[in-house]
């Protein structure tokens, strides 16, 4: 029998997806957001599906909250409604919602409510699509893209492994650029004013400093060009509100 805290490597995938969703299958209070030309990008920053008939999401709303209030108060389903900072360009709402009543949100939990995967926050939604990232194991990521309902066509923009350099730039660094940058770390050669010299982290290294040099700049370039790609896929998948 395995015990509790023996480990099992296990292989998890990162997948970004868009769904393009039928409007037919779409609850009023998306239409609203999908035909006015006043709301520009609604995103789910969380939620709450622990009651067997109730639900409780907060939404990001990129633009005019009223719309969004109108849209909701016409969806059959949604009980309230509550928003915070609707002064500003970005609105937030606190849903209530009854699931059994909407098929939009009770196909949303059937398809995600399964071991072996998660959906990871924000949800996006713009011109009738919605983005979502989702880690796991191969096999329940299949499942739910295989159970998704006739109405929303689920697409893969990208998969790769999870965690990804993007995820962790120190995963693509060599182990002699990991050393070097965890010494210069040690040292202070990043603090302000710096504390140590290529020469010192040479020194402590017994190597050349042109060696540091060398495995600093590396190092340096694959971590930002790592951070800078995440913040470009980012950007084009889910746009910063």
């Amino acid at each position: 029998m395995k015990e509790f805290g023996d480990r099992e490597r296990v292989t998890m995938k990162h997948i970004q997806l868009e769904t393009r969703i039928d409007s037919t299958f779409l609850p009023e209070l998306y239409s609203a957001a999908t035909e006015s030309s006043e709301i520009r990008e609604l995103r789910v920053i969380d939620w709450n599906l622990a009651a067997d008939d109730r639900g409780t999401l907060l939404y990001a709303i990129d633009g005019d909250s009223v719309v969004f209030d109108e849209g909701a108060s016409k969806t059959e389903g949604i009980d309230n409604c509550s928003f915070a900072c609707t002064d500003e360009t970005i609105s937030y709402a606190l849903v209530s919602a009854r699931p059994a009543a909407m098929p939009f949100l009770s196909t949303f939990i059937a398809v995600i409510a399964r071991a072996g995967l998660v959906v990871r926050k924000p949800l996006v939604y713009r011109d009738k699509r919605s983005y979502a990232r989702v880690v796991g194991e191969p096999a329940p990521l299949q499942e739910a893209i295989d159970d998704t309902p006739t109405g929303i066509k689920v697409e893969i923009q990208q998969i790769g492994q999870y965690p990804s350099r993007a995820e962790n730039p120190w995963m693509g660094l060599s182990d002699r650029q990991q050393e070097t940058i965890k010494t210069a770390l040690q040292l202070g050669y990043y603090k302000q004013p710096r504390e140590a010299t290529h020469a010192e982290i040479a020194a402590e290294m017994g190597c050349a400093p042109n060696t540091v040099t060398i495995h600093l700049q590396r190092g340096e370039a694959k971590i930002i060009q790592s951070v800078e790609k995440r913040l470009r896929d980012t950007a084009r998948s889910e746009p910063s509100i």
